[in-house]
Formats: structure tokens, sequence, C-alpha cells
């Protein structure tokens, strides 16, 4: 654990002290004169405990991404919640989840009602991407990855003598622990302050690369980041209005600098290269916020204003560690990157007639950016110093956006809405400055009885701009091209959703949806693209109350791309068609005798990719990516006494993928490509799991 890590814990725990002692002072309190004859706060302690142990069949990164059972064999099964309430107002919540896994979770909050609350949490999200990757770099030091002793350079990855002895296990993934502190406090009636702390550190591996001209590595790069977030808030509020006032802050650390590795070619380029970690930034906001209520027509009025500071001034590196080069000088020290943010709110709801009801809302986001503009004059992969100066480009932008929405109620029907929504984007150092984006929108809802409920949405968009320029001293670009994201487009999109109750026993669901794009004036770039989804559902009420259920959806995506091989006119097209199919069927069987319940689920999912490509007239394709898995759980729980259970269950899993730009391809496959040679994931697995819990505070049964 680092210094850092311990001091936040430290501090924690410190205020959690802190406050400890403002509930002892506030439980000496007389509370004699509060009454409510209406409100029942239970009293006393409940919860309960779970242990108990899974069964991993084998060793899977996919199958252990999230959930932490990502090797094969046993792990401790426990689980914990806890509730007391005192007669005084005091309260206390314990609740542990996943206690023996990777994919931990614990909280302990409590407090006086009407007073304060405190709660600190721990919780880790273990990430799994490959653990068949193997490099022959090994880390020696933060940041720093180093070859073998013996390591013998070659021109290629195929005249590397002992790469295949050299290489090492460099599985990819990382711990995301976030660990923080949660407080309110209503020291009078009207006021209460509310303050959280958040620390996020990843640990581990992650997929990077380096290269020297056209022959690239390969590695397992060491992650060590760390997140703080920080909001202090102050809310003020009588009978028709309210007010708050907030500070957030967030500050991230790379843990170091940059990353070097030794170079395994003895092709161009030095020794050993190095490159640039995500920088350490920091980010300050204060805002203010209030809302109104009005009594003429019931209108509510709301505002929010913010103000920030983004700022990032890392040490630059230097243009390279090509000894045999002479790097010229940079510009500056580090980049003295600061940008002003400003965001605006406004928000107004009212209702001039009884079953109509009128929402308007304008927002703005604005990014100021004040970061020195300098010429450069890179190195290229450390091996050839550039003959062209490039600038750096503070991009900044402001957008607006208007919403009008009518809501009208058809009497015991349903009601109509429509809107009318419009969005304006200025941007400077961009292809084009401005674009404005407008949509029209509709929804009938109908509710014609008890058995039928649902609604239908349409809309059409529209966005459109000024010229479109290329850019001065950037990297050249094709004038053909255009960028999706500032590109004029037409969008008609459609959504329907229906939900029918026939009978008693009986729930059927229908959903859809359907978004058309046209890119009607790229010539170069993204010219169309489609979304279509559809989903079935339903479920049955059996017998001694259990039911059966069922869901089935199927969604599609498609695009299609323009290209110049020849920075000229496009001589080249290209399709991809994504599908994801996915089924579900399901069966529950509650208090067998009484005392057992049963749960069953099978889902299955298929989705596959396929890019199609035409140029000069002759056509092909790249193969076929897929992925498909099965999955059966059963659960099984039998109430053995009033407070003791048994649970028991069985998780199967199979998936099988393929990708052809990763099959295959081992460390020394490609000649001047030194890869980590992590192939298409692939497992049949199955974890079995048993546990006892124990449960304490709840009510006795009643006798028929």
């Amino acid at each position: 654990m680092n210094t850092r890590k311990r001091n936040s814990i430290s501090l924690a725990l410190a205020v959690g002290l802190c406050l400890s002692g403002v509930a002892v002072n506030a439980a000496e309190a007389d509370f004699s004169k509060w009454k409510c004859d209406k409100c029942e706060f239970p009293e006393g302690a409940k919860g309960n405990f779970e242990l108990g142990g899974y069964n991993v069949s084998e060793s899977s990164a996919r199958f252990g991404d999230y959930t932490g059972l990502n090797e094969d064999g046993s792990y401790a099964l426990a689980n914990a919640m806890v509730s007391w309430w005192g007669k005084d107002g005091m309260w206390f919540n314990l609740d542990g989840r996943n206690l023996g896994l990777d994919s931990h979770f614990l909280s302990a909050s409590g407090g006086l009602r009407g007073l304060f609350d405190i709660e600190v949490y721990v919780q880790n999200i273990p990430r799994h991407f490959a653990d068949d990757s193997r490099s022959p770099l090994t880390a020696t030091g933060l940041g720093v990855l180093s070859l073998p002793g013996d390591w013998i350079r070659g021109a290629d990855t195929g005249s590397m003598p002992n790469l295949a002895s050299s290489l090492a296990p460099s599985p990819l993934g990382y711990d995301r622990e976030n660990q923080g502190l949660e407080f309110n406090l209503t020291p009078v009636k009207y006021l209460s302050v509310d303050a959280q702390y958040r620390e996020e550190t990843r640990n581990g591996n992650r997929r990077s690369w380096g290269n020297f001209l056209s022959y690239s590595t390969e590695f397992a790069q060491p992650v060590n980041y760390i997140t703080d977030e920080y909001t202090l808030g102050l809310n003020y509020g009588r009978d028709n209005w309210t007010l708050r006032a907030e500070y957030y802050g967030s500050t991230f650390e790379s843990g170091y600098d940059a990353i070097a590795w030794d170079n395994p070619y003895s092709g161009p380029g030095p020794e050993f290269g190095q490159k640039a970690v995500a920088p350490d930034n920091e980010f300050h906001q204060t805002s203010f916020s209030g809302t109104y209520r009005f009594d003429l027509w019931r209108t509510l009025v709301s505002a929010r204003i913010a103000t920030g500071l983004m700022k990032q001034t890392n040490e630059f590196l230097p243009y390279s560690v090509n000894p045999g080069l002479v790097s010229p000088d940079l510009p500056r020290s580090h980049l003295d990157g600061k940008v002003d943010t400003t965001n605006t709110n406004l928000r107004v709801t009212t209702n001039p007639m009884r079953n109509l009801r009128l929402t308007a809302e304008y927002r703005t986001n604005e990014r100021d950016n004040q970061t020195p503009v300098d010429s450069y004059t890179p190195i290229l992969a450390d091996s050839i110093l550039s003959s062209e100066t490039f600038s750096n480009a503070p991009y900044s932008f402001k957008r607006e956006d208007m919403k009008v929405k009518g809501v009208y109620r058809l009497s015991g029907i349903g009601s109509i809405q429509a809107g009318y929504d419009y969005n304006s984007f200025e941007r400077s150092l961009q292809e084009r400055t401005e674009t404005t984006t407008d949509r029209l929108w509709a929804t009938l809802q109908v509710r014609p009885g008890n058995s039928l409920d649902g609604f239908l949405t349409i809309a059409t968009e529209t966005r459109d701009g000024t010229d479109y320029q290329s850019l001065v001293n950037q990297a050249p670009q094709n004038p053909l091209m255009r960028k999706y994201n500032m590109a004029d487009r037409d969008r008609d999109s459609m959504r329907l959703q229906l939900s029918y109750i026939p009978t008693d026993i009986i729930t059927l669901g229908l959903s859809g949806e359907y978004n058309e794009d046209t890119y009607s004036n790229s010539t170069l770039g993204l010219t169309a693209g489609d979304y279509s989804n559809i989903a079935l559902d339903g479920s049955i009420q059996l017998p001694a109350n259990s039911s059966l259920y069922i869901l089935y959806s199927h969604e599609n995506i498609n695009s299609e791309q323009a290209g110049s091989q020849g920075f000229a006119d496009p001589n080249w097209t290209a399709s991809v068609e994504d599908v994801f199919d996915t089924a579900v069927v399901g069966i529950t069987v509650p208090a067998i005798k009484d005392r057992l319940d049963l749960k069953l689920d099978y889902t299955y999912t298929d989705s596959s990719s396929q890019t199609d490509m035409v140029y000069l007239n002759s056509s092909s394709a790249y193969p076929e990516q897929t992925a498909q898995m099965d999955m059966i759980k059963l659960y099984a729980d039998y109430q053995y006494s009033h407070q003791l259970s048994l649970r028991a269950g069985y998780w199967y899993e199979k998936y099988d993928s393929a990708d052809w730009s990763i099959a295959g391809v081992n460390p020394s496959t490609i000649y001047n490509v030194l890869s980590l040679g992590a192939q298409p994931q692939a497992y049949d697995q199955g974890v079995a799991w048993i546990s006892f819990v124990y449960e304490f505070g709840k009510p006795e049964p009643e006798e028929d």
C-alpha cells in the first residue's frame, strides 16, 4: 500500500472518529417532544450472514473480468448485512458483498435521524483482459521494461535466437479500487451540509506498444493511476425555494512520467525507447443552483451556473532518447495547459391547464482553452528528424442546447407529447467553426384499458453548418474528407414499446427502435449508417406461485464509408455490419413445501461483425469476427429453520470467439511486430457454490 493510500484511509478514519463525537453529543439532546403519530421507526437489530465457498473448474481472464473468478480452484463465499436502530434515533448499517473475492464491496454507515449520517466504503473491481499474453520484456522499475541480460538482438522477430526461451507471462489487467467517505449534516431546520471524498487507484498492466520506424513492439505497460475526487455542498431551503453552493475538485496522478523499453531489434533506433504516459492533471469547479416554485400554474423554475479550471503542467520529455541524433530545443519546459469551463442551465416547467404541462430548458457548455501555442519539430519514431514544424491546437468550443416540450393528457386513454430540440456547436481550430442541429419529435402514449399500454415516438433531425475548411499547419488531410461529428447529417428515428396483459397470468411485451443516418455531403468519410433493435418478452404465472419468463432481442448496426488511397477522389468503399442476438428463458419455483425455492436461467448470446470492401470495382471481405456464449444458472434455497437456510447453485458458461486480427499471431509471427501473442478467448467454465445463511431479527411466522 502506497503512502498516499495510507494517508487517505487515515483521514477517513479520523473524520469518522470526530463525527462519532458529534453523534455522542447529539444523543444527549432531549427528544421527548419529538412526536410523529403516523411514523413507525424500527428498533433493534436485524440482518444476515452468509458463509460458504465457490469452486471454479478452469482459469479464464474473460470469465474473471469483473467477477474475480479468473483462476481455477476454490474461493471463499462471504456476505453480510446488518442493520441496527436505537430508541434515540441512532442507526447503523453494515453491507459486505463478495468479501472472499477480488470483486468485494464493504460499506459501514450510520447516523442520527434528522441530524447527520456518514458512510465509509471500499470497493474493488477486477479487470482481466488476457492471461495468455507473453513477452521478453519485464518490469525492472517504475515505468521501465527490460530485456533479459542474455538477450541477442535480431534484424526481425525471426532472427532473435533466444526469443522463445525468454518469453514470460505478461497478463493484461488491473485492480480498480475505490474507497470513499460521504457525510451529511443538518444542524438547523433549513440548512444542510454534505461532503464526499473518493479515491480510485488502478494497479496492473494494460496493452501498449512502441516503434522504431516500421519495427514495433507490444508490451504490458504498468498501470499505477490515482484519482481523487472531492465534493463539498451547502444547501438552504424554505417553503417554495432551495439554494445550493458546491465545490468539486479532482486530481489525477499517473505514478510515473514515461515508459521506457529496451529495443529488441538490431536495426533502426537506439538501444531503448521512451514515450510519455497519461499526464498528471487537476480540475476545480464551483457551482451555484436554486429552484423556486410559483403558485401560478404550479410553475417550477430551476437554474445552475458552474465555473471551473482544468490544468496540466507536467514537464515535457525530450524529443528523443536516441544518442545518435541531436534533438532540437523544446520551445518550453511544459505545456502549461489551462482550460476555463463554464456551464449554465435554466429550466422552467409549468401547468397552464389541468391536462397540459410545458417544459423549456436552456443549457450551455463552454471550454475556453488558454494553453499557449508553440511550434514543435518532432523526431519521428526516435530515428528521423522531421523536416516540418507543427503547432499544438488548443481547441475551444461553446455548445448551446435549447429544448421545448409539451405534454397533453388525454382523459383516460393516454397522452400526446411533442418537442423541439436545438443545438449549436461553435469550435475553434477545427475544420468547421459552427454546426447547428434541429430536431422535431412527437410521442403518442395510449392506455385504452387495464390490459394494454404503449407508446410510439417518431423524430427527425438535421445538422448543417459553416463551410468545411482544411486546417493550416496540421497533419495534411484530403480536402474531400468530412469528420462524422461535424459533417452534414440527416437522422430519422422511431421507437415503439407495447405491454399487453391478456389475462391475470400472462404478460407480453414488444419494443423496437430504428435510426437512419445519411451524410449526403460527405464525399470521403462516413456516408451512411443505421441502427435497429427489436425485443420480445413475456411471462406466465404457473401454479403454486411459479413463473416462466422469456426474452429475445435482435440488434443490428450498419455503416458505410468511402476512402481514397491516392489522396484524391474516392476509390474504395467499406461496409460494416454488426449483429447481436440475445435469448433468455427462466423459471422460478418458490416455496416448495414452504421450504425450498428454485430458479433456473438460460442465456444465449451470439454476435458477429462483417466488413466488406470494394476497391476499384473489385470486391473483398475481411474474415467474420464472431462471439457466442451459452450460460446456465441454477439456484436453490432451502429454509432449514426460521433462522438458518442452505443455498447452493451451479453456474455453467461456454464462450467461443473468432478474431482474425489476433488468431494465430504469436510473438514471432509478424517479422516487424514483436506481439504479445494473446489469442481469441474461449472457455468451457463451471462454477459450483454452497453456503449457509443465518438470519436474525426477522419476525416469527404467524401460525395458521
